[in-house]
């Protein structure tokens, strides 16, 4: 059984390279199971890419690809969802460069949940330390898992697709470089027919902490805001015009 995850990094400071080389290392030792890691590098600095490129010589990750610019994250995830289906794999992950797993074989676990819900849900670890978590459910029992349900929208910070489900979806290039994400995927679920349920899994946990990052690394959220509305706009070439 394959299993293909991506991560799209900006990596624009040190503070980010740190975090990216943290994440990218306790989640291959905490994970449970193998996995094929593919990382876009999208307009990071210098030591960024270097983080990158250690992480694949030593075989913490498997493939990248670095853009000399910020394309985002939507063009990012065509790249992965082309690897994931190339490979013939049966799960695509999207994993934020930013995460801590407190709950060991996270990995092994989410994709044993989906297993025992027949593939036909869209599955996320719950999210702890989030400024605005996301409206959901009350805790309910499938299958003797303890979910809670998303309508709105479901955070790609660790976010678990069968890849069954999402054949049909192409993630829009033209939305803003760092929003539409979470949005996008949740209005292809609600209008899948039949709907795709979008659920946290309460058994499992990944630590976001959006605030204590903010403070340590103001910087690089300077521009967020500004990465929230600017879309993805491609490079011009002479020998492309007709």
């Amino acid at each position: 059984m394959m299993i293909c995850a991506f991560t799209v990094t900006r990596a624009s400071t040190p503070e980010r390279a740190r975090m990216l080389n943290e994440t990218i290392t306790q989640a291959r030792r905490t994970a449970g199971c193998k996995f094929h890691w593919h990382v876009v590098g999208s307009g990071c600095a210098e030591v960024g890419e270097n983080v990158i490129k250690t992480a694949e010589s030593t075989g913490l990750i498997d493939t990248s690809y670095c853009y000399s610019t910020n394309v985002g994250q939507h063009v990012a995830w065509n790249e992965a969802h082309w690897l994931a289906r190339d490979k013939g794999a049966k799960y695509l992950l999207r994993l934020d460069d930013d995460c801590e797993f407190p709950s060991k074989r996270w990995l092994k676990k989410l994709v044993e949940a989906s297993a025992l819900l027949d593939d036909k849900m869209i599955l996320s670890p719950t999210i702890r330390g989030l400024k605005n978590p996301p409206a959901r459910s009350q805790v309910c029992m499938v299958k003797k898992l303890q979910l809670e349900f998303l309508t709105y929208a479901i955070g790609g910070i660790c976010r678990l697709h069968p890849m069954e489900l999402i054949k049909d979806y192409v993630s829009d290039v033209r939305m803003p470089l760092g929003s539409g994400d979470a949005t996008s995927m949740a209005s292809y679920c609600r209008n899948h027919d039949p709907i795709i349920p979008m659920a946290y899994l309460k058994h499992i946990r990944v630590r976001h902490n959006t605030r204590a990052q903010e403070e340590r690394d103001p910087s690089h959220f300077e521009q967020h805001g500004l990465f929230q509305s600017i879309p993805y706009i491609p490079p011009w070439r002479a020998d492309a015009a007709p």
